[in-house]
């Protein structure tokens, strides 16, 4: 079994946060705690399965601790050597819980997984939106969300054209997002939610 004792220790990774620069420092047998530009912590086991190189998200520090992190990871390990694939398990399980949920939890997912990770100035752009977008249509299902909901929503929404605008590409990033998480959301293609809203707010959307 993989030694449970390894490089880090607590009092470094809270001084590494707050410095507040970019980094992933190794604590031994593929754990890895990354640090984001936005300051969102990350624990990463990296392993080989099937001959490549693969990375499983164990979960945010000081949420996961340091103990708890490298004790996920030796059961994760054991697991590789068994003949699995945890990150694959994981994204399947993901799936699964996920092909129900509601626009409400997917923004709530967003936020988590996507949004922390982008620029200050962006987060409290697209938070603003992201807003709009779950009271409009939270209590949808993601498998619900048809064009004419999302052309409502940036038509009910009364915004100048850059508002309107920045709301469609909001909305974009987060069924983007969807379509990486589950199969049974693959129909949905954020890609043609159109250009933009025209001066009319009314530009034809498709999904």
């Amino acid at each position: 079994m993989a030694r449970d004792k390894g490089l880090l220790t607590d009092l470094q990774i809270r001084h590494w946060i707050k410095a507040g620069t970019p980094l992933a420092k190794a604590d031994g047998n593929g754990l890895t705690f990354t640090l984001s530009a936005a300051g969102a912590t990350c624990w990463v086991l990296r392993y080989r399965y099937g001959g490549r190189r693969r990375e499983l998200s164990i979960g945010r520090y000081p949420d996961i601790s340091l103990a708890d992190a490298r004790g996920i990871a030796t059961i994760k390990r054991e697991e590789v050597m068994q003949g699995r694939n945890p990150a694959a398990d994981k994204q399947k399980a993901k799936a699964t819980a996920a092909k129900d949920w509601t626009v409400r939890e997917l923004v709530k997912d967003y936020r988590a997984k996507k949004l922390v990770n982008l620029a200050e100035s962006t987060q409290v752009s697209y938070g603003r939106h992201l807003k709009r977008i779950e009271n409009k249509l939270g209590a949808l299902t993601v498998r619900e969300i048809e064009a004419s909901e999302v052309v409502a929503l940036i038509e009910a929404s009364s915004l100048t054209w850059g508002e309107s605008n920045m709301l469609l590409i909001t909305t974009k990033c987060l069924f983007t997002h969807a379509c990486g998480m589950s199969e049974d959301w693959a129909g949905i293609d954020a890609r043609r939610l159109g250009p933009d809203p025209g001066p009319s707010h009314s530009k034809v959307i498709t999904v």
